[in-house]
């Protein structure tokens, strides 16, 4: 009997960690009930926790100030802040910008 490696995409790899998260039970019992081997997931968590610690949640919305011409684009750091742009030419500026809001 042949047995085939499965492949995860970082989206399903990101979905397992949160579902876990969010599923009140053992690393052991949510590899169990998804047909996951536990030092598989445990990496995922690990690694995935290691490549998001720098980064901030915010929310990106296309909608635009009253007034604004389009397009624009509004992000909503936490809440607090609101940066609009007008012009979106280079999006490495924005990430740059957003880096050092932190």
């Amino acid at each position: 009997m042949s047995t085939s490696k499965q492949t995860f995409t970082y989206e399903s790899k990101l979905n397992h960690v949160k579902n876990w998260q969010s599923s009140g039970q053992t690393l052991s019992e949510y590899c169990r009930a998804n047909k996951l081997g536990i030092s598989t997931l445990s990496t995922w968590v690990s690694k995935l926790k290691n490549a998001t610690a720098n980064f901030k949640e915010v929310e990106i919305s296309k909608e635009s100030p009253i007034g604004a011409p389009q397009p624009a684009l509004l992000v909503n750091v936490r809440g607090y802040l609101k940066l609009y742009f007008k012009d979106i030419t280079d999006i490495k500026l924005i990430a740059s910008l957003l880096r050092e809001l932190e």
